[in-house]
């Protein structure tokens, strides 16, 4: 079953044994965690470092309001919160305009205050686009590769008629089909491969920030699952929910006995900022 798609009613169906109690460790904000460490950017890795809310201190240095009027609820706030997903995988600004409501200039505009406001995670998307490009793959923080086979032609190509038509305009493009100077013949060469190549520098970035987190989240159950071995048969993983991993324990189990297993999360593949968990014990989950 994909607990993940289970409706959010239905989890009170799963009820722990009698004696026992299902315990949820959720790990919080764990992909921009990995992007704020693999990019090195020191305004990213900064909130976590002081305490700070992601979100609101996003939102007041992008777009430059007091971090006082981007606390919950605040539109800067809410903004911030799909701005930061579609900065990191590569959402169009269109996606992007239609996702908060805004023109495509608007949202043109955001993602270049974004990329202005934190230029070390702006880096980081250049060069793994320029990874996947020249040699064909990226890798996690584990050293796990994703391949993307037949690229590096594409990519050649891309950039081949991406100078052509720069050369032409004399300037770079966003949108090529409102450039009346190039050839409509052009227009489509660009398009066809274009499509191509943005589906894989999308991926690129994600393989890396989500591939990275699949890595934590597998070297945390391992540790786990190590670490349960030697408190009995009444201590068991029962699944993992995307971030979360569900565990049976004794309804005797103490705050101590808890707090282990939140560390053991928390240190899975040490990185530059700390990991944060969210715990729910319940008898239904």
């Amino acid at each position: 079953m994909n607990l993940q798609n289970l409706p959010y009613p239905a989890r009170g169906l799963i009820v722990a044994p009698a004696g026992k109690l299902i315990i949820g460790i959720d790990y919080s904000q764990v992909e921009p965690r990995i992007a704020s460490h693999v990019s090195g950017d020191k305004h990213l890795q900064e909130p976590y470092l002081t305490g700070k809310d992601l979100y609101s201190t996003l939102a007041s240095r992008v777009f430059k309001v007091p971090i006082e009027e981007c606390g919950d609820g605040s539109k800067y706030r809410k903004m911030m919160k799909t701005g930061l997903l579609a900065v990191l995988y590569g959402t169009s600004t269109f996606t992007l305009s239609k996702q908060l409501g805004i023109s495509v200039e608007e949202a043109e505009a955001f993602m270049g205050d974004f990329m202005t406001a934190y230029p070390q995670l702006a880096q980081f998307i250049e060069d793994t686009h320029h990874k996947a490009d020249t040699e064909g793959y990226v890798q996690t923080l584990k050293g796990r590769k994703r391949r993307f086979i037949g690229h590096k032609p594409v990519a050649t190509e891309y950039h081949r008629i991406t100078k052509r038509i720069e050369g032409i305009l004399g300037r770079p493009f966003k949108n090529i089909w409102q450039e009346q100077k190039v050839p409509r013949e052009l227009k489509q060469k660009y398009w066809s491969v274009a499509r191509q190549y943005g589906r894989v520098s999308r991926q690129s970035v994600n393989a890396i920030i989500q591939g990275t987190s699949a890595d934590v989240m597998k070297i945390a159950m391992i540790n786990l699952w190590k670490h349960l071995e030697t408190k009995g048969e009444e201590w068991k993983i029962l699944a993992t929910i995307h971030d979360e991993v569900l565990i049976e324990v004794p309804a005797t189990a103490t705050p101590a006995e808890i707090e282990e297993l939140e560390n053991i999360m928390k240190s899975a593949l040490p990185i530059s900022v700390p990991y944060k968990v969210d715990t729910e014990v319940s008898a239904r989950w």
